[in-house]
């Protein structure tokens, strides 16, 4: 026992408390600021407790899986049956580690997928990563530096870096720039599908399709002998002559 040990007993939770007044001490002197430290002692003791009894329960509940799932066993084997059928917690078809949880799709966001890959692009060269980096930004402003694209990897010797070809991209890893036209209509297409005038009543609805159909109004500016005034041009066979009878009024060519 060392010489510092008082002989006289002092419950835990004192002698946890002045454990923690020495450890704050030591925290004024190197990391006065840190955030993870807190400074109440009896949050941390919660915090400890709390993860004491997360243990406990996580160790109950398998003990308690297991076991339900030795009864499920024996009670399968004395029927005469697989036990490895009657038990989907335990007995399951693993997927493919280079597929996504959710939607089962091929991608590269997954955890053991490096492991299972039939190759993995190399890591590019010096002249593939000055190329892609200081040397585009180099020649305008405009440019911006660039992590190189994955590519196959190559066994031919003497090969340049731009002649190997790029590694496809998966649907769901596709990542670029959206534009404003994507925005407003990709939730209208459908692929290579054409949609005629009769399935596109039926899809619409006539009030919707007479609506889109029919007359529409522009109002416009006649120029003529006596002055300026507004006048109004019906669009009834389509937008582009509504739009051409518009600028033939604007430009006093119509009336």
């Amino acid at each position: 026992m060392s010489h510092s040990f008082s002989k006289s007993w002092k419950a835990p939770s004192v002698v946890a408390r002045e454990h923690w007044i020495r450890i704050l001490k030591s925290r004024d002197h190197l990391c006065p600021d840190s955030p993870f430290l807190p400074r109440i002692f009896d949050q941390t003791e919660h915090n400890r407790l709390m993860n004491s009894a997360r243990l406990d329960l996580a160790r109950s509940k398998a003990t308690s899986t297991s076991k339900d799932a030795q009864v499920m066993a024996s009670n399968a084997a004395s029927r005469g049956l697989d036990a490895s059928s009657l038990l989907p917690l335990h007995a399951h078809t693993p997927l493919d580690p280079t597929l996504s949880v959710p939607l089962c799709l091929p991608t590269i966001w997954a955890p053991s997928a490096e492991s299972k890959r039939p190759f993995t692009a190399p890591w590019p060269s010096i002249a593939e990563l000055k190329y892609e980096g200081d040397e585009r930004i180099a020649t305008s402003l405009d440019h911006r530096r660039f992590l190189p694209v994955p590519r196959f990897p190559t066994d031919v010797e003497g090969m340049g870096w731009a002649e190997v070809a790029f590694l496809p991209q998966t649907e769901l890893d596709r990542v670029h720039r959206v534009e404003e036209e994507e925005v407003l209509f990709q939730g209208f297409e459908v692929g290579e599908r054409e949609i005629g005038e009769d399935e596109g009543r039926e899809l619409l609805g006539e009030s919707l399709w007479a609506c889109l159909e029919g007359s529409h109004e522009f109002c416009v500016e006649k120029v003529g002998d006596q002055g300026v005034g507004k006048g109004t041009v019906e669009k009834k066979e389509g937008l582009e002559e509504g739009v051409g009878a518009w600028e033939q009024a604007a430009s006093g060519q119509g009336d």
